[in-house]
């Protein structure tokens, strides 16, 4: 299955952080659980890369140039999830999980016959918000 988006280099913002740029989207009552921007440094970066998760869904903003693409995916059309720790480099070891953390994790949701879209996590990501994030897609699927 084919990538409809992947964003790379997340690390963890705020959740109020830049909240102008997406709180227009916000349902009543929907709660901001976590927010991530890209930090991407790379020939193809897209430095206003945004990708917020909410209770009831993800919003995704991206900024080429001058305009803004905003992608919004409903839990109810995610059919299936993954998270992964990449051990390429030792860093340290996971206590809970046994196994080395490199540069990256990452989240990968699967939508009804859309495609999927991927999440790498930097280091300076918190590995707890990437784990509760997957307790979140859990619930919610």
């Amino acid at each position: 299955m084919e990538y409809l988006r992947l964003f790379t280099d997340l690390v963890d913002v705020e959740t109020e952080y830049d909240k102008e740029l997406y709180e227009v989207f916000l349902l009543e009552g929907e709660q901001v659980e976590f927010a991530f921007k890209s930090e991407s440094k790379g020939a193809k970066a897209v430095t206003g890369d945004r990708v917020i998760f909410t209770d009831k869904r993800i919003i995704t903003i991206e900024s080429p140039g001058k305009g803004r693409d905003i992608f919004c995916i409903p839990f109810s059309k995610i059919v299936a999830h993954s998270f992964t720790l990449r051990s390429e480099s030792y860093i340290g070891e996971v206590p809970f999980l046994g196994a080395s953390l490199d540069l990256y994790s990452r989240v990968t949701v699967w939508l009804s016959g859309v495609g999927k879209v991927e999440f790498q996590f930097s280091f300076s990501a918190s590995l707890a918000s990437s784990m509760k994030l997957g307790k979140l897609l859990s619930q919610h699927i």
